[in-house]
């Protein structure tokens, strides 16, 4: 599998998988607030509903998420935003390459 890093409007971004991290107790980050306003709450729902709740280590692939280009959407759980770490960044890309 090949990857690559883009930038620009993430909703607008076409590309086979988007992956962006929620932090504990489902914070979301700049990028996911940004995809959640586009999709129309749809990342605040799921975390609502206890789907995903920013664990380390934890992720969820989502589907079709309306406003998105992007053909899936992986979270990735980020842990406490103040303790994140270069290791715990490290796990998070670790968790998104197994997931993929």
């Amino acid at each position: 599998m090949d990857y690559s890093l883009k930038s620009g409007n993430l909703s607008r971004l076409r590309t086979p998988c988007l992956v962006l991290g929620v932090f504990a107790g489902g914070k979301l980050t700049d990028a996911a607030k940004e995809v959640d306003r586009a999709s129309g709450g749809e990342l605040k729902r799921l975390i609502k509903k206890g789907d995903m709740g920013g664990e380390p280590g934890r992720g969820l692939m989502l589907y079709d998420l309306p406003g998105i280009r992007a053909e899936r959407l992986l979270l990735i759980g980020l842990g406490e935003p103040r303790k994140l770490s270069a290791k715990g960044l490290s796990e998070a890309h670790a968790t998104a390459a197994r997931l993929l």
